[in-house]
């Protein structure tokens, strides 16, 4: 069995030797294997005989989506059954959302540069004390909001939105790390700093192949004695992306209908009332 993992989702391959008969429909075997196929939303791909005696004997299975280029059956050779060969379409395609943020920019946050445009407000050089207390705090807040935005502009990050389920912070942090001795060997062009970069990048790469290993092998081992939420597990990580259909009715459009729809009852109650 072989399993091929990009992102969230996946292609899983299935390929064996069957004792039965696929190529008789009727038989009631056949008919139970090509049952629980379509239970589990999988397709068997190999037609005709796949033995020197005649009759299907070997499969190659997929799940339902398209990712099955071409199939060929060759002849035997060192046994007395052919050999298979699939092209599988692995160009899954992958989950793109972003997250859009707005971070200031502290660190090029000058402490003295701040405190001197402070001192220079109205707010500190005109304090006046026929104002209200709102008044105050409106001053306050205007000032602060101006001086921030010239010493720590806001600035928007695009982030893509993080869909491995074992991805957690020791993830992150192996990953900042990479990062920080990338942008060092980017600035200094060293080879010492080439290495440490190289070294840190394969100590992240075999965290998160630990991470995806002991993920999976937790999720199993917890379902080891159900089937049906093992394979509802493993559908949901590895079926594609449904079609998000946005919706074309706003929050207002919603409050209104609702808002109507009590008035309507409410006519309805007070003319029960007079009866």
């Amino acid at each position: 069995m072989s399993f091929f993992s990009y992102g969230r989702h996946a292609c899983m391959q299935y390929s064996r030797k069957c004792q039965d008969h696929l190529d008789v429909t009727t038989d009631p075997a056949t008919m139970r294997f090509n049952h629980a196929l379509d239970l589990h939303s999988l397709v068997q791909h190999v037609t005709g005989a796949t033995h020197h005696a005649g009759h299907c004997l070997d499969v190659l299975i997929t799940r339902r989506e398209p990712c099955v280029r071409s199939i060929s059956v060759d002849a035997p050779m060192l046994s007395d059954h052919p050999c298979i060969v699939g092209r599988l379409d692995l160009l899954i395609p992958q989950d793109r959302s972003t997250v859009r943020r707005e971070r200031r920019c502290w660190r090029q946050f000058d402490f003295d540069c701040f405190y001197a445009d402070l001192c220079q407000s109205e707010m500190v050089c005109d304090p006046s004390a026929a104002l209200s207390v709102t008044e105050l705090l409106d001053r306050y807040d205007t000032t602060f909001r101006s001086l921030l935005d010239v010493h720590a502009p806001v600035k928007i990050c695009v982030r893509a939105a993080r869909t491995a389920p074992w991805y957690d912070d020791d993830c992150r942090s192996e990953k900042k790390q990479t990062r920080r001795l990338e942008k060092l060997y980017r600035r200094t062009k060293t080879a010492d700093d080439k290495m440490l970069w190289n070294r840190q990048f394969a100590r992240q790469r075999y965290l998160f192949q630990q991470k995806l290993k002991d993920y999976w092998s937790t999720m199993v081992d917890s379902c080891q004695n159900d089937p049906k939420a093992l394979w509802s597990k493993l559908r949901a990580h590895m079926s594609l992306p449904l079609p998000q259909n946005p919706s074309h009715f706003s929050a207002d459009d919603f409050a209104a209908f609702f808002m109507s729809k009590v008035a309507i009852y409410g006519l309805q109650l007070l003319a029960l009332h007079h009866l």
